[in-house]
């Protein structure tokens, strides 16, 4: 919640109604960091995201603290 709130502001109780609807999407992207699935859904709906490298470099920003995690969660 707490990272939610930091990084989206009041933006955040969007993020909360996907995972009302959704509630599997609270899962991590990558296990070191606390962005979650629901993330992703938030990001290509309301932040004009059009690519995973945008979703994963400019809008998490997982591929700039590490790649590594971050390669292994594209699939998902």
């Amino acid at each position: 919640i707490e990272h939610l709130i930091s990084n989206y502001g009041a933006d955040a109780q969007g993020v909360f109604d996907i995972l009302d609807r959704e509630p599997q999407l609270n899962e991590k992207i990558c296990p070191d960091f606390p962005c979650i699935m629901a993330e992703i859904v938030f990001s290509a709906a309301h932040e004009m995201a059009v690519s995973l490298e945008d979703l994963m470099l400019r809008r998490l920003r997982l591929g700039l603290l590490n790649q590594k995690q971050c390669l292994e969660a594209a699939p998902k």
